[in-house]
């Protein structure tokens, strides 16, 4: 008794052929000509990395253009004019800065005392009082 195998070979004998020469027309188209290997490759990359995910790239790149629009539109550091400084602040600053001079210079204590910073005064609070009850 014949096995399905060989009961399909022999009814299929005929197609044989014809499966080959598909076989030998794909082989073909699988082999490139060396002339334009670059072109070829270019073009795989593009059909197989960018043309699928066009959407997801176009996301990406609109959020790369939101990050340099921001980046461009910051401010930057604060100018001398613009930063505020208490003026309590400013006085002890330059009090600082006239001890280390005459400590540099060497000045004696002939000199004039500096005096020490005073606290700024304390500001009236809030008479407001909250409504809350605690239970």
């Amino acid at each position: 008794m014949k096995t399905p195998r060989e009961i399909l070979f022999e009814r299929h004998k005929g197609t044989e052929q014809k499966l080959d020469a598909i076989r030998a027309s794909v082989v073909a188209e699988c082999v490139r000509p060396e002339s334009q290997p670059t072109t070829s490759i270019v073009v795989a990359l593009w059909q197989e990395l960018f043309w699928p995910y066009r959407r997801i790239w176009a996301g990406l790149s609109m959020v790369w253009v939101g990050i340099i629009a921001l980046w461009l539109t910051e401010p930057g550091t604060p100018t001398h004019e613009s930063v505020r400084v208490a003026p309590q602040m400013a006085a002890a600053v330059i009090v600082e800065q006239r001890r280390e001079l005459a400590l540099v210079l060497g000045e004696t204590e002939g000199s004039q005392p500096v005096p020490p910073p005073q606290p700024p005064l304390p500001r009236p609070r809030s008479a407001r009082r909250p409504n809350v009850a605690a239970v």
